[in-house]
């Protein structure tokens, strides 16, 4: 099997953001493009990359026909025909990983006379949402005139099965098919559920007029979920599968739906089925590996990606994807030893900087991160992970105008980017400016307003100006938030030392020692309390510990030869 392919199939299992499956997303991107260009520019849609897929993904043909749609109700530009624009690529062999340079996208907008052209980029973010860039490229001089980001829904077919001797079926029920089909490309599942429907009426199989059995019951299916009705998505793959046990498409289906609901486990033991089934099949392993970094299972995770690398051979995607379950369980080596052969199988592949680099910035590592974080930013400009990433590290090293550049760049690429605003915010807290970094945590909590990490960032904003009681307030917020964390207790022990609330701290640093008892903070935390209560003999108890555990963790660093 192809390993763009296992990825493509891992992809589909991640996290669908709130983006809701209309043309809204769209129509946003149309407008900011258009923008941007001088009235009566003629406008080329070039085709997009759907970064990670396979060789017979749809995505970027579907996304580029969407906004195409929108773009041709804007009067102030003129677009090029879809069959000019399909004749001149085919003429001159031109693919869309081709294009997504600009420059040599500038070159099949002179072939095409036109002004500007307009290519995209789909990629997945680390949390699983699907992210579509959009340039409109001046072809004279190959410069970017506009751009917008947006995340978007995964909410049409991803490839079709191969046509029996390459020719398109021309039988009724396929016919039906094919109508529900390009109703979801351009976004009415409504339509498509009607379509599919009939289908399923005229042959009961499911099969579409080709040999595909349950296809239809799948198609619909999905169809159903995007107009919010999971019982009839439900009941549709489960007839599915009844007639085709082993039809990967429908559990793909299926697990968009537990994933869209958060289900994330159930959604990974239902793959269990299919192993069972399809046991040599390493796209199977990929996505219940997937899955399982999603439930929070990282150590099965990781076994999944490792068999997975036994059946199809080594690859960039697939060491990077069991370097980062390694990393998630604590197994920094074998981590860095997987990301270091995924580096050198393919030095393109922009997550193994991503990933190698929160690990060096993780373990205070920072040139090495700041390398990794560089190369990312090289390879994939328009992602705002990478300049989110490198603009932290910059803050950690103290060069916040360089930093605040890196985190600005990612908050233009994302405007909804809950992470950013909330570092941005310590970035100004850190340099003086309060009142800039109060707007960027109010408005990471406007994003994301049941997440703890904006409260926790504007404690320690509120605390460095000696505000112990804001401080203290948002440190509560934030654990009634997410109880379950517990890094919080830390973080709530400090506050309330900084607040001169030493019993209730000393209770906090208790707990979060219990829970992590190999963590030297909390011991020089609660020993630095104990020193400032008198209480000598504890606090000399709580610095040996520290000492004895900082030791130990630099002397396994030094033996894996990772230095510090």
């Amino acid at each position: 099997m192809e390993k763009s392919k296992l990825i493509a199939l891992s992809s589909i299992f991640a996290v669908f953001c709130s983006a809701a499956a209309s043309a809204t997303p769209y129509s946003d991107a149309a407008g900011k493009i258009t923008s941007g260009l001088e009235k009566g520019s003629r406008v080329a849609v070039l085709p997009f990359l759907y970064i990670g897929a396979g060789e017979n993904s749809r995505g970027g043909q579907v996304v580029a026909e969407r906004l195409t749609t929108e773009l041709s109700g804007r009067k102030r530009i003129k677009l090029v025909e879809r069959a000019m624009l399909e004749q001149v690529l085919a003429e001159h062999k031109i693919r869309a990983s081709q294009l997504a340079d600009e420059g040599e996208a500038g070159k099949a907008g002179k072939l095409l006379a036109a002004d500007y052209v307009v290519v995209g980029s789909l990629f997945r973010g680390r949390a699983g949402e699907l992210g579509l860039n959009v340039r409109a490229v001046r072809t004279e001089s190959g410069k970017i005139a506009s751009s917008f980001y947006v995340r978007i829904e995964e909410d049409w077919i991803e490839s079709l099965p191969a046509f029996a001797g390459g020719v398109m079926p021309g039988n009724a029920v396929f016919r039906l098919c094919w109508a529900g089909l390009r109703a979801m490309d351009g976004g009415d599942s409504a339509a498509a559920v009607e379509s599919f429907g009939k289908a399923i009426e005229a042959d009961p199989s499911g099969a579409c007029g080709m040999d595909t059995p349950a296809f239809a019951y799948g198609a619909r299916g999905l169809a159903y979920a995007n107009t919010g009705q999971p019982e009839k998505a439900a009941s549709d793959f489960k007839a599915g599968l009844k007639i085709d046990p082993g039809n990967v498409s429908i559990y793909d289906y299926r697990s968009r739906v537990y994933s869209r609901a958060g289900e994330f486990g159930k959604a990974a033991d239902d793959y269990d089925a299919l192993a069972a089934v399809r046991p040599e099949d390493p796209a199977v392993f990929v996505t219940r590996g997937t899955l399982r970094i999603l439930a929070g299972r990282a150590e099965e995770a990781a076994a999944d990606f490792g068999r997975a690398i036994k059946l199809a051979g080594g690859s960039a995607e697939l060491y990077c994807m069991r370097g980062s379950a390694r990393a998630a369980f604590g197994d920094m080596q074998g981590a860095e030893a997987d990301l270091d052969k995924a580096a050198e199988l393919d030095p393109d592949y922009a997550d193994t900087y991503l990933f190698r680099g929160q690990i060096y910035a993780g373990q205070r590592r920072l040139p090495a991160a700041l390398k990794d974080f560089r190369l990312l930013t090289e390879i994939q400009p328009w992602a705002a992970d990478g300049h989110k990433n490198l603009a932290h590290v910059l803050a950690v090293m103290g060069m916040h105008e360089a930093a605040l550049a890196e985190f600005n760049k990612a908050l233009e690429i994302d405007p909804e980017y809950y992470d950013a605003y909330c570092l941005r915010g310590g970035l100004f807290a850190m340099t003086g400016r309060h009142k800039e970094a109060l707007a960027d945590y109010a408005r990471a909590m406007e994003i994301k307003p049941l997440s703890a990490m904006a409260y926790v960032e504007r404690a320690y904003s509120y605390i460095s100006r000696g505000e112990t009681g804001p401080a203290a307030a948002d440190i509560d917020k934030a654990l009634e938030l997410e109880p379950g964390r517990v890094k919080l207790r830390y973080e709530r022990g400090i506050i309330y030392g900084g607040a001169g609330r030493y019993k209730e701290a000393l209770a906090e640093f208790g707990k979060y020692i219990e829970a992590v008892p190999e963590d030297p903070r909390g011991y020089a935390a609660r020993g630095s309390l104990y020193e400032k209560m008198g209480e000598r003999k504890l606090s000399q108890a709580d610095f040996k510990m520290f000492s004895d555990l900082t030791r130990a963790a630099a002397a396994a660093h030094r033996a894996k030869g990772d230095g510090l």
